[in-house]
């Protein structure tokens, strides 16, 4: 296998967890490292209030973990933190896909002003089109006066 086939089976992951303490968050880090899985980027534990209380706890430790791993790895990593009773929450996740966007040919500057300037008044117009005709306070009485007859 060459190294192309091997970054095919590997695909990149992020794990986002809640933690009672700072060293439990931590420790998480070694779990994926012990399963050897490649640890590309790791937050900073950081302190946080929660919007409500999780296992009657008020406050706790979130960071998070980008790596890659085989898709049958991370079922057993998703397994491995269900025993930790130090973790409140953990979420795996795929990190979406970038598209790099790239454009045929470039478009002009005075094009895009033309395009654009022209847009707005075409909308107006239309808008003046289609707006119902304006009745006076007599004409009113008057069409009132048909309808109810």
């Amino acid at each position: 296998m060459d190294s192309q086939e091997l970054e095919k089976e590997f695909k990149e992951y992020e794990l986002s967890l809640l933690a009672l303490s700072e060293q439990s968050a931590q420790d998480v880090g070694d779990v994926l490292d012990k399963m050897g899985l490649k640890v590309l980027a790791n937050g900073q534990v950081r302190s946080m209030n929660l919007a409500y209380p999780m296992k009657k706890h008020k406050s706790a430790f979130f960071t998070y973990y980008q790596f890659q791993a085989k898709p049958e790895k991370v079922k057993d990593l998703d397994a491995q933190l269900k025993l930790k009773t130090e973790i409140l929450r953990f979420l795996i996740v795929t990190p979406p896909i970038k598209k790099v966007a790239e454009r045929s040919r470039p478009v002009s500057v005075d094009n895009q002003i033309k395009d654009q300037s022209s847009k707005p008044f075409e909308k107006v117009e239309e808008k003046l089109k289609a707006a119902p005709e304006i009745l006076s306070n007599e004409l009113l009485e008057q069409k009132l006066e048909e309808i109810l007859q």
